[in-house]
């Protein structure tokens, strides 16, 4: 994909996405063998830890001990069955972008993209070092605790006896590489869906650039081409329009392709902050979980931080549209298209949302909501 190279990358070598290039004979074949393998791996790896859940039910300790990867892992394996089931619909979005009117027309449009395209790169960086941080911990919490004493990295519903030493180590291998498929997979969701709030909040940027300078635009052409000034007005007015449905179009197709998952996401989050939080507190600095406990409820804080920060940009720039509009020198416009701009102005004021099941908006406000949700489920926890 020619946008953000980095999440496609993850999720082709994870075997969720399949090279464009790839469209027929024995790769896309061999391919979506791979990505079944990978969606049983993960889905087997959950189940498990949910028939252990159940196992433990009504023990509070036990059950939050079973259901701490379990929650992450049933939510790892919705975004998965999402982005393998709308491929199609995925790329058609980003093809939206191809649009001659979202493509840069000048050197500062390139730069505003080229440091929203920093910041996407940024992101992914920072998330990738963060996740694989914990995943580093576990991984050696697990060789310090459970190797030597034959138990299992998380809990799990075992249908085999796995005393004997070939037994153990196919059952050890088989959770290190579910965790790994799961963190990977994480990574690259979680970087794609901020990244696409950052490519709208650029056109955003880019419309806003292009309605202050309409004016001296409008007067540039004239001169280049000697054409009618009502005219240029009228062609550069209609891309404009044109430009703002495509922007907003873009937002909804986000949300028809990724709204459910991001509610699920938020739900899961809520329950594993507080969950994580209730393992922290019950443990000493000197336990050698306390370190991946710690690192993992990072992630699940900046991952859900991440959806509301750049959800709110981009309502802020969105809302932004009408001061930009208001900047630009409009005296010098002819009256016709200073009452369309008047609609334009007016369209904006509704601004443009990403939501979470279409009830709620990832907003600033949505994240200081869930960590108070979190904080209650915490309390809940302390008093059983």
């Amino acid at each position: 994909m020619d946008f953000l190279p980095h999440s496609f990358t993850i999720f082709t070598a994870s075997g969720l996405w399949r090279p464009l290039t790839w469209s027929s004979g024995l790769k896309r074949h061999l391919y979506n063998c791979y990505t079944f393998i990978i969606l049983v791996v993960i889905y087997l790896f959950g189940f498990m830890e949910f028939v252990e859940a159940m196992h433990n039910f009504g023990n509070i300790e036990e059950m939050v001990s079973a259901s701490f990867m379990l929650l992450t892992t049933g939510n790892v394996f919705c975004k998965a069955v999402n982005v393998v089931n709308r491929r199609e619909d995925i790329i058609n979005i980003f093809q939206m972008l191809n649009d001659n009117v979202c493509q840069s027309q000048s050197q500062e449009e390139d730069r505003i993209q080229a440091k929203i395209n920093n910041r996407i790169r940024n992101n992914a960086t920072w998330y990738f070092c963060i996740v694989q941080c914990a995943v580093v911990m576990i991984t050696i919490s697990s060789v310090i605790q459970n190797i030597p004493n034959r138990t299992l990295p998380f809990k799990a519903w075992i249908p085999l006896n796995y005393s004997s030493n070939n037994v153990y180590w196919y059952i050890y291998y088989y959770q290190v590489i579910a965790h790994a498929a799961v963190a990977i997979i994480s990574i690259a969701y979680d970087t794609m869906v901020p990244g696409i709030m950052l490519l709208t909040g650029a056109q955003l940027k880019i419309f806003k650039f292009r309605c202050e300078n309409m004016s001296a635009k409008v007067e540039r052409e004239q001169r280049k081409f000697n054409l009618s000034k009502v005219a240029l007005e009228n062609k550069i007015l209609k891309e404009s329009v044109c430009h703002h449905e495509t922007i907003v179009q873009f937002a909804m197709s986000f949300n028809d392709i990724f709204s459910t998952v991001i509610f699920v996401q938020y739900t899961v989050s809520s329950l594993v902050i507080c969950v994580s939080v209730y393992r922290l507190a019950g443990m000493a600095l000197n336990d050698s979980e306390f370190p991946f406990a710690l690192f993992y409820l990072l992630c699940m804080i900046n991952q859900i931080f991440c959806f509301c920060w750049y959800g709110n940009e981009v309502i802020i720039e969105s809302l932004g549209i009408g001061e930009a509009i208001y900047k630009m020198d409009w005296s010098s416009l002819h009256l016709r298209t200073q009452k369309e701009l008047l609609l334009i102005m007016n369209c904006s004021m509704t601004p443009i949302v990403f939501t979470s099941g279409k009830i709620l908006v990832l907003s600033l406000e949505s994240f200081t909501a869930i960590m108070k949700l979190s904080y209650t489920a915490f309390n809940v926890l302390q008093q059983k």
